[in-house]
Formats: structure tokens, sequence, C-alpha cells
């Protein structure tokens, strides 16, 4: 009897490890299946949120979108008529143009046109309006002109727009310096 449960005790630990060993493989094999589903999951994690913030862009441009069709805006500066929107208009708090569009003040519409009139040259008033779009002159937007560079700083200086304001006037600052040739005394009669 004894010689019968040493066999079934030998029997029982043989068993033991074999199902131990059994068990850590199996164990083993659950971690890496258990890894590689949390690396598919962060995958497909990542994936979405990427998707998700590609799809608030879109959605927040197309609501600006609306928003600029919803608010147009007709000008006519100097006879010149341009289109915009009240955001664009406003993209400066501190300027002429968000202080006009603020709603604090009355304005006048054009009868026949439906624009609002600004008694300014409209030459270089596509340059204001880019750069409240863009908040920003990008470069090579504006020929290489210092004249027309000054003629925009005083347009600028009228409407306020600080930032174009100081761009101007860090370019013509870093303009080569131009001699002077010397003033004849003479009179003429």
């Amino acid at each position: 009897q004894l010689e019968s449960c040493e066999r079934q005790l030998n029997e029982c630990d043989r068993r033991k490890k074999e199902i131990e060993v059994e068990c850590k493989k199996q164990r083993e094999e659950l971690d890496r299946l258990e890894e590689r589903r949390r690396t598919e999951f962060k995958t497909l994690k990542e994936n979405f949120e990427m998707e998700r913030d590609k799809f608030h862009s879109e959605l927040q441009r197309m609501s600006e979108m609306y928003k600029i069709q919803d608010n147009r805006i007709k000008l006519d500066i100097g006879g010149q008529l341009f289109t915009t929107s009240l955001t664009t208009l406003n993209r400066d708090p501190e300027s002429m143009l968000a202080a006009m569009f603020s709603g604090r003040h009355e304005l006048k519409k054009e009868d026949s046109s439906g624009s609002y009139f600004i008694d300014r040259d409209g030459t270089h008033f596509r340059y204001i309006l880019n750069f409240l779009r863009d908040g920003e002159i990008k470069d090579g937007t504006i020929p290489e002109n210092p004249n027309l560079w000054r003629e925009l700083l005083t347009e600028a200086e009228y409407y306020q727009i600080q930032g174009l304001v100081g761009y101007l006037q860090s370019l013509l600052h870093n303009l080569p310096q131009r001699v002077e040739s010397p003033v004849s005394d003479t009179t003429f009669v």
C-alpha cells in the first residue's frame, strides 16, 4: 500500500510539474497576446484621435467659412469695390476697421451697391485685407518696392493696423541708406 501511495504521490508530483509547465506556457502566451492587443489598441486609439482631431479642425474651418459667408461686407475704397467679412475686419481689434464695424457706430450704406464708402485710395487696400486675413505678409506677396512700402505704410497707419505698420517700418528701416547729393545754393529768379 505504501508503495502504491508513493507511486501515486510521484505521479501526482510529475503531473503537477507538467501542469505547472503547461500553465507557464499558457500564461506566457496570454501575456504575449495581451501585449499584442494592447499595441493594436494603442495604434487604433492613436489613429482614431488623429482622425478626430482632423475632423474637428475641418469642422472648425467650415464653421469659420460659414461665419465668413454670413457676414460678408462690401467696401467702396476710393471707388474700388472690395468684398470681405466681418471676421476679417475685426481681426485686429485695435484697428479703425474693427472700430467701424464693432456695432458701436452707425454706418451708412450706399444705396446702389450696398457698400460702405471709405474715402481713401484703394490701390493698396488688398494688401491691408490680406494682412488681416493671414495675420502676416508672406514673402513675395508685396513687390520689392520701397515707394509702395511707404504708400502702404501710410494706409496701414490710417487704418491703425499696428502689426502691418511695424512690419513695413522694419522693411523701410533695413533699406540701404541713400547718399544724398549736396543741395545747391543757387537761387532761381
